[in-house]
Protein backbone atom coordinates (compact mmCIF):
# COMPACT_ATOMS: atom_id res chain seq x y z
CA UNK A 1 0.00 0.00 0.00
CA UNK A 2 2.87 2.61 0.99
CA UNK A 3 4.29 1.71 -2.38
CA UNK A 4 1.16 2.46 -4.51
CA UNK A 5 0.98 5.71 -2.67
CA UNK A 6 4.53 6.71 -3.41
CA UNK A 7 3.98 5.61 -6.84
CA UNK A 8 0.46 7.70 -6.90
CA UNK A 9 2.20 10.72 -6.02
CA UNK A 10 5.46 10.66 -7.64
CA UNK A 11 3.19 10.26 -10.94
CA UNK A 12 0.83 13.29 -9.62
CA UNK A 13 4.15 14.99 -8.67
CA UNK A 14 4.98 14.55 -12.92
CA UNK A 15 1.47 15.67 -14.15
CA UNK A 16 1.96 18.94 -12.12
CA UNK A 17 5.27 19.64 -13.73
CA UNK A 18 4.46 18.29 -17.00
CA UNK A 19 1.14 20.93 -16.54
CA UNK A 20 3.18 23.25 -15.28
CA UNK A 21 5.15 23.24 -18.17
CA UNK A 22 2.65 23.04 -20.46
CA UNK A 23 1.41 26.70 -19.22
CA UNK A 24 4.72 28.33 -19.59
CA UNK A 25 5.16 27.28 -22.44
CA UNK A 26 1.96 28.66 -23.50
CA UNK A 27 2.53 31.89 -22.11
CA UNK A 28 6.08 31.97 -23.77
CA UNK A 29 4.38 31.53 -27.25
CA UNK A 30 2.13 34.06 -26.43
CA UNK A 31 4.51 36.21 -25.74
CA UNK A 32 6.09 35.67 -28.81
CA UNK A 33 3.12 35.96 -30.66
CA UNK A 34 1.87 39.64 -29.55
CA UNK A 35 5.98 40.67 -30.16
CA UNK A 36 5.81 39.64 -33.66
CA UNK A 37 2.22 41.47 -33.82
CA UNK A 38 3.80 44.61 -32.25
CA UNK A 39 7.02 44.29 -34.52
CA UNK A 40 4.72 43.92 -37.80
CA UNK A 41 2.42 47.19 -36.54
CA UNK A 42 5.74 49.10 -35.26
CA UNK A 43 6.58 48.56 -39.24
CA UNK A 44 3.68 50.14 -40.66
CA UNK A 45 3.26 52.89 -38.10
CA UNK A 46 7.07 54.00 -38.71
CA UNK A 47 7.39 57.05 -41.69
CA UNK A 48 5.83 57.89 -44.93
CA UNK A 49 6.19 54.81 -48.09
CA UNK A 50 8.09 57.95 -49.88
CA UNK A 51 11.86 57.81 -49.83
CA UNK A 52 13.12 59.82 -47.21
CA UNK A 53 13.62 63.40 -48.39
CA UNK A 54 10.59 63.14 -50.80
CA UNK A 55 8.40 65.87 -50.34
CA UNK A 56 4.40 66.11 -50.60
CA UNK A 57 3.86 67.05 -53.86
CA UNK A 58 7.22 65.14 -55.63
CA UNK A 59 6.37 63.41 -58.80
CA UNK A 60 7.31 59.44 -58.05
CA UNK A 61 7.09 56.66 -59.50
CA UNK A 62 5.26 53.78 -57.51
CA UNK A 63 5.88 49.87 -58.38
CA UNK A 64 3.68 47.79 -56.77
CA UNK A 65 4.30 44.22 -55.32
CA UNK A 66 1.89 42.59 -58.13
CA UNK A 67 3.69 44.26 -60.57
CA UNK A 68 2.19 47.46 -62.00
CA UNK A 69 4.31 50.92 -61.91
CA UNK A 70 2.53 54.37 -61.68
CA UNK A 71 3.63 57.44 -61.78
CA UNK A 72 1.85 60.61 -59.86
CA UNK A 73 2.25 63.44 -57.61
CA UNK A 74 2.61 62.11 -54.00
CA UNK A 75 -0.27 64.26 -51.93
CA UNK A 76 -1.02 62.59 -48.79
CA UNK A 77 1.35 60.27 -47.26
CA UNK A 78 0.70 57.88 -44.08
CA UNK A 79 2.10 55.07 -42.64
CA UNK A 80 -0.63 52.67 -44.15
CA UNK A 81 -0.97 54.54 -47.19
CA UNK A 82 -0.10 56.32 -50.14
CA UNK A 83 -2.04 58.93 -52.26
CA UNK A 84 -0.90 60.28 -55.68
CA UNK A 85 -2.55 62.25 -57.85
CA UNK A 86 -2.45 63.07 -61.87
CA UNK A 87 -1.59 59.34 -61.96
CA UNK A 88 -0.50 58.03 -65.21
CA UNK A 89 0.77 54.56 -66.61
CA UNK A 90 2.56 53.19 -69.54
CA UNK A 91 0.49 51.01 -71.90
CA UNK A 92 1.71 48.67 -74.93
CA UNK A 93 0.38 49.38 -77.93
CA UNK A 94 -0.14 47.04 -80.79
CA UNK A 95 -1.18 47.28 -84.27
CA UNK A 96 -3.74 44.99 -85.64
CA UNK A 97 -2.10 41.70 -85.99
CA UNK A 98 -0.65 41.81 -82.51
CA UNK A 99 2.90 43.31 -83.17
CA UNK A 100 4.01 45.70 -80.61
CA UNK A 101 4.41 49.13 -81.79
CA UNK A 102 5.62 51.09 -78.95
CA UNK A 103 4.35 52.48 -75.74
CA UNK A 104 2.11 55.25 -74.59
CA UNK A 105 1.96 57.09 -71.69
CA UNK A 106 -1.87 57.15 -70.24
CA UNK A 107 -3.42 59.63 -67.65
CA UNK A 108 -5.83 57.35 -65.43
CA UNK A 109 -8.51 60.10 -65.07
CA UNK A 110 -8.92 60.44 -69.23
CA UNK A 111 -8.68 57.21 -69.67
CA UNK A 112 -10.46 54.60 -66.86
CA UNK A 113 -13.83 54.41 -67.21
CA UNK A 114 -14.34 55.81 -63.98
CA UNK A 115 -12.09 59.11 -63.97
CA UNK A 116 -10.17 58.64 -60.89
CA UNK A 117 -8.69 62.33 -59.68
CA UNK A 118 -6.82 60.17 -56.69
CA UNK A 119 -5.17 56.84 -56.07
CA UNK A 120 -4.53 56.01 -52.61
CA UNK A 121 -2.22 52.56 -52.09
CA UNK A 122 -2.06 50.88 -49.08
CA UNK A 123 1.82 50.60 -48.29
CA UNK A 124 1.17 46.89 -47.83
CA UNK A 125 1.46 46.84 -51.85
CA UNK A 126 3.81 49.35 -52.34
CA UNK A 127 7.28 47.65 -53.84
CA UNK A 128 9.36 50.09 -54.59
CA UNK A 129 8.91 54.01 -54.59
CA UNK A 130 11.28 56.36 -56.52
CA UNK A 131 11.48 59.94 -57.43
CA UNK A 132 10.91 61.21 -61.32
CA UNK A 133 13.09 63.39 -62.36
CA UNK A 134 12.40 66.56 -63.49
CA UNK A 135 14.55 66.35 -66.72
CA UNK A 136 13.54 62.56 -67.01
CA UNK A 137 11.72 61.62 -70.60
CA UNK A 138 8.50 60.62 -68.58
CA UNK A 139 8.15 64.76 -66.95
CA UNK A 140 8.61 65.85 -70.85
CA UNK A 141 5.84 63.37 -71.80
CA UNK A 142 3.85 64.23 -68.55
CA UNK A 143 4.21 68.28 -69.81
CA UNK A 144 3.48 67.41 -73.27
CA UNK A 145 0.62 65.40 -72.88
CA UNK A 146 -0.65 68.46 -69.81
CA UNK A 147 -0.03 71.09 -72.20
CA UNK A 148 -2.17 69.12 -75.38
CA UNK A 149 -5.01 68.48 -73.11
CA UNK A 150 -5.07 72.08 -72.06
CA UNK A 151 -5.50 73.23 -75.43
CA UNK A 152 -7.93 70.77 -76.04
CA UNK A 153 -9.95 72.40 -72.96
CA UNK A 154 -9.48 75.73 -74.59
CA UNK A 155 -10.60 74.92 -77.41
CA UNK A 156 -13.55 73.76 -76.54
CA UNK A 157 -14.40 76.49 -73.94
CA UNK A 158 -13.56 78.93 -77.04
CA UNK A 159 -16.42 77.34 -78.88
Amino acid sequence: MAVEAQERAVRDKTELQGGRLAVALAGWLAALALAVSAGVALRHDLGSPLPPGTPDGAWVAVTLVSGPVYYGRAVLTSPRQLTLDQVYYVQAEVDGQGVPRGNRLVRRERNDWHAPSRMAIPAERIAMVEPVGAGSRLMQLIQQESSQADAGAASSAAR
